[in-house]
């Protein structure tokens, strides 16, 4: 392949997969890791990635291990990545899911009333990378998480205020998926199905976040979501112990 050649991608979402030309390029755990981090901070000094990627190495090993994970990924996938004396970079021609991701998150941040009903689906159900456990992708899988779900409960707030309620319940219904014991997640999505006249599905809603509450956390819910249940069983009164009565 020619240095520069267009049409290389990288998935680092739901699994990793590198491919050329519209073929899948096989590559080592080091050569992997290394372009599954730049894939994410797109670059960085030699020797931060180095540390990062072999934290338990000494420099000079973790520096060797860089120097033969560059040198296998280029001599596959020529000028995927720019090496300069102390810096490495993923070449601007080399797209990636990721990349896709975070773009349409800070479009999302912008204008959370143009997301799209695909636009809430990718952004509940794409994680990084899946079943790795190095500390660099637990942080990045962990930041980025947050970041999709703070667009998602954005964009059912605004949907929820701008009186769409069923696409406030997709965009609720997602989050929870993402996070299933945030109250102010799963607030919104009962708000949003007793809006629609689902008290049923809001009911669920409320039980199975209860439920996990007490299971993961052993905690009880607070009294601002007890206020809720009697509008979802369609009791107009509230037990005593709620109000401090």
């Amino acid at each position: 392949m020619r240095a520069g050649r267009p049409g290389v991608r990288l998935e680092v979402l739901g699994h990793w997969q590198l491919t050329a030309a519209g073929r899948s390029v096989a590559l080592g755990q080091r050569e992997q890791r290394l372009l599954g981090l730049l894939a994410v901070r797109r670059n960085g000094s030699r020797s931060l990635i180095a540390g990062t990627l072999w934290p338990d190495s000494s420099e000079s090993l973790a520096l060797a291990n860089l120097r033969s994970a560059l040198w296998q990924v280029q001599h596959r996938v020529p000028a995927m990545i720019e090496a300069q004396r102390s810096e490495l970079t993923l070449a601007g021609f080399v797209q990636s899911d990721v990349g896709d991701l975070l773009t349409m998150v800070n479009l999302c941040e912008s204008e959370p009333d143009k997301a799209t009903t695909d636009d809430i689906a990718i952004l509940a159900t794409r994680r990084l990378l899946p079943g790795w456990t190095d500390e660099w992708v637990l942080l990045e899988r962990e930041r980025i998480c947050n970041r999709q779900l703070a667009v998602l409960q954005a964009v059912a707030r605004d949907r929820a205020t701008a009186g769409c309620h069923r696409p406030a319940i997709l965009a609720a219904e997602a989050a929870t998926r993402l996070e299933p014991l945030s109250e102010d997640t799963v607030e919104l999505l009962i708000t949003s199905r007793l809006a629609v006249g689902d008290r049923s599905g809001a009911l669920q809603a409320y039980r199975q976040w209860e439920h996990r509450l007490r299971r993961d956390l052993r905690l009880e819910p607070t009294l601002q979501m007890r206020r809720l249940v009697p509008r979802l069983i369609g009791d107009a009164t509230v037990d005593q112990r709620d109000t401090g009565g």
